[in-house]
């Protein structure tokens, strides 16, 4: 978690926020914890910190929920496994998914066009991750710029 007690008491509020481009980046997970929500349930938040690249320093986050039904159970499930095979390493538990920070992978990320939310309007846009690979798999190694996965003619939130 961050460090609160150093922040810049004059800093600007932020008026706009923009998405991580669509494409391949070279990441590391930064942080991984379980939160508890008013209902009970749980959520498995991780954020993926990009590591080279025009996008270097930002973060892309994923919540899997827990215990809310069995189909985000399964998906869970499979987000780990994607997780543990592009890292080699056993991530089962929910100790073993909040120990994974600094496991260094290669993510492909995505733009999620906003739905409708009943009784408020839209959803805004978000980023999502499609797929885990191992480091250097999907970006070359060394390059961790944005790697279209689709042709020119394919849409944005294909790619």
């Amino acid at each position: 978690m961050g460090d609160f007690d150093n922040l810049d008491k004059d800093a600007e509020p932020i008026e706009e926020y923009s998405l991580v481009p669509a494409g391949w980046y070279q990441t590391k997970i930064a942080d991984a914890y379980v939160e508890e929500k008013d209902d009970n349930s749980k959520i498995l938040i991780i954020k993926f910190k990009i590591m080279k690249g025009e996008q270097t320093g930002r973060q892309v986050v994923i919540f899997p929920w827990l215990k809310k039904s069995q189909k985000s159970e399964d998906l869970t499930a499979r987000i780990l496994a994607a997780i543990r095979e592009a890292c080699d390493r056993t991530v089962d538990t929910m100790s073993d998914a909040v120990n994974m920070i600094d496991l260094e992978m290669d993510i492909k990320v995505g733009i999620q066009i906003g739905g409708n939310k009943p009784d408020e309007g839209k959803y805004n846009d978000k980023n999502s991750i499609f797929e885990f690979k191992k480091l250097g798999s999907q970006t070359g190694g060394e390059t961790a710029q944005a790697t279209p996965s689709g042709g020119d003619d394919t849409p944005e939130w294909k790619k």
